[in-house]
């Protein structure tokens, strides 16, 4: 968290109830933005996975999902550039992906993270961030990739998590 506050990232936080949390997403993905700038959508278990890949594919989203099932146990794989070369004519595909997905998956230049959903821990909300890795504004370079942003949706099933965000 504290690189991308640092590299200016924009944070985007947005209070919304579960309903109006997925219309705020499928419209975010309508615009097409995704296409252009890799996006990951970080959900916090499968069951919120699989409402996503249902919104996704109910409205014809490309998107590749993510979950603990992909992987070997432990194994860790760094398969983000070939996650991200999963695309059909230049265009890229949302990356939907569970915490426990992250863990096995090291995804880094992301442009855009979506927590669509909080994890029940502090810690693995600020792993996600590593996503961005190599998306931040490196002061050292003329030339840096563009501005990463992070979209924080909280909901009615956010009270333990919304205190900790307002001191965040």
């Amino acid at each position: 968290i504290e690189a991308g506050i640092y590299a200016k990232s924009r944070f985007i936080v947005r209070r919304l109830s579960h309903e109006e949390k997925q219309k705020s997403l499928l419209a975010y993905l309508k615009t097409g933005d995704y296409q252009v700038d890799k996006t990951i959508i970080f959900v916090k278990n499968e069951l919120e996975l699989n409402e996503l890949i249902a919104i996704c594919r109910r409205h014809s989203i490309n998107f590749i999902s993510l979950n603990s099932y992909d992987s070997v146990e432990g194994q860790i794989c760094d398969k983000s550039e070939e996650i991200w070369k999963q695309s059909d004519e230049n265009m890229l595909k949302v990356v939907l992906a569970t915490d426990k997905a992250m863990v096995s998956y090291r995804l880094k230049n992301a442009q855009v993270i979506v927590h669509y959903t909080l994890p029940d821990k502090w810690t693995i909300f600020s792993k996600r961030f590593a996503a961005s890795h190599g998306s931040y504004k490196n002061y050292l370079e003329k030339l840096s990739p563009s501005i990463p942003k992070a979209i924080i949706m909280l909901d009615e099933n956010n009270v333990m998590e919304i205190p900790r965000m307002i001191s965040f």
